[in-house]
């Protein structure tokens, strides 16, 4: 079912496109790649901004769009991530969406936890007794059903 109100348009019952949004700081972006490449492998769909953002769209909706149509949201964690404005505005979109999404936090570098995620169990690359079961971790969290709570 859709309803059209002014120039947005709200549906009902959509299905994801995407498994994963990828929020992350450029700086990590070599990173990010092979992280995105493992989850391809594994059979995941994921959405990332040098692939599938829409050209000539605005940032802030192409980053909407992303989250919406996306069933989870890897926030990947490092000193310039969470000093990053786009990346915070990611975060706080993705935590904030209602219903059927969850934001998974993976420590790439190691930095001060935003309080915002202090609350949440966190995959950490760096360390050294969660790097060899960390691929399948994140894949058990990925495949994992979305309650209906963020």
């Amino acid at each position: 079912m859709t309803f059209v109100t002014h120039r947005f348009v709200f549906i009902s019952d959509y299905e994801p496109k995407y498994d994963v949004f990828i929020c992350y700081s450029y700086k990590d972006v070599d990173w990010v790649k092979e992280l995105s490449a493992e989850l391809e492998k594994r059979g995941f769909v994921c959405c990332i901004d040098f692939k599938d953002f829409v050209i000539g769209a605005t940032i802030v909706d192409n980053i909407s769009e992303a989250i919406c149509y996306s069933r989870k949201t890897i926030a990947v964690l490092t000193p310039d991530s969470v000093q990053s404005d786009w990346w915070c505005h990611e975060l706080q979109k993705a935590l904030t969406r209602i219903r059927f999404h969850q934001v998974i936090p993976i420590v790439y570098k190691s930095c001060e936890i935003p309080l915002i995620l202090q609350d949440r169990t966190y995959l950490d690359w760096e360390n050294c007794h969660v790097k060899p079961h960390f691929w399948d971790q994140l894949e058990r969290a990925l495949r994992q059903p979305n309650d209906g709570v963020i």
